[in-house]
């Protein structure tokens, strides 16, 4: 994949700076903000905590706990 410079006016600038996210490149904003997707390699740590603050992790959890004594593949200590 090749990379390319373009230039944009400051207000276009402005605009992409408050539209990224944190860890997210300029060209990764463009492509979402035209709707495409892009396949990004990532690492499993880039979702630990993901889902800390979910109002559905208790419940989640349990059915985790229920699925994995019906298979009898694993020990469950809960």
């Amino acid at each position: 994949m090749g990379v390319k410079t373009i230039a944009v006016r400051d207000d276009a600038y402005k605009l992409l700076l408050e539209m990224k996210k944190e860890k997210e490149s300029f060209s990764d904003v463009l492509l979402r903000a035209l709707g495409k997707k892009t396949v990004k390699k990532s690492s499993v740590m880039d979702f630990f905590g993901v889902l800390k603050d979910s109002k559905n992790l208790e419940e989640m959890e349990k059915e985790i706990l229920e699925e994995r004594k019906k298979s009898g593949f694993r020990d469950v200590f809960a």
